[in-house]
């Protein structure tokens, strides 16, 4: 190995370390509110909690920025990391219908679990990422349904926007990956 290919491999990425740095300081954010204010009462849970799910999306980015990755994959797995985030963070936080402890709750975990499940089960190839973000869309679009019927009247549009809003996320990551999968599969046969 020549000296230019040694100092390429041993150069620091300030991307990566400026990425886990942010999100090192986001787990540490509510530790700097709890010495300001009451409102903020995290316990030791809430903080592994927040390390866990920000690390997840961390590694995402990390494995979708590996220079194999085509593009379109690398923006659907961005898009679709950061949705999966957003939608466990805010149920955790306070939950989609009603409370955060309202039983109903749980099938938004579930519509993330299941998108990921179908993600690992095609060991993460676009198809399989695919075919997980389009089952997140539409299994946000029934749950929009449901949780239409059990709102209060008057929060029924901000429900179903609400609903909208990461359902379009997780449809434009499908599309993402389907942009990125490749038409044909290694056996020859066409996708389907």
């Amino acid at each position: 190995m020549n000296r230019k290919a040694l100092a390429a491999r041993t150069a620091i990425n300030w991307w990566r370390v400026t990425g886990w740095s942010i999100a090192g300081l986001l787990v540490l954010l509510p530790l700097a509110a709890m010495q300001v204010t009451r409102e903020v009462a995290w316990t030791p849970a809430d903080f592994a909690f927040a390390a866990v799910l920000i690390g997840a999306v961390g590694l995402t980015i990390e494995f979708a920025f590996r220079p194999q990755v085509s593009r379109a994959q690398r923006q659907g797995a961005v898009i679709l990391a950061l949705t999966c985030f957003a939608l466990i963070w805010i149920n955790a936080a306070v939950g989609i219908i009603g409370a955060e402890d309202d039983p109903a709750n749980i099938a938004y975990y579930a519509i993330v679990m299941v998108a990921l499940l179908i993600a690992a089960i095609g060991r993460f190839r676009a198809v399989a990422l695919e075919r997980g973000a389009g089952v997140a869309a539409v299994a946000m679009l029934v749950a929009a349904v449901f949780a239409t019927a059990a709102a209060a009247p008057g929060y029924a549009p901000g429900t179903i926007a609400f609903h909208i809003v990461p359902a379009a996320a997780f449809a434009f990551a499908a599309i993402l990956f389907r942009r990125a999968a490749p038409l044909a599969q290694p056996s020859g046969e066409k996708r389907n």
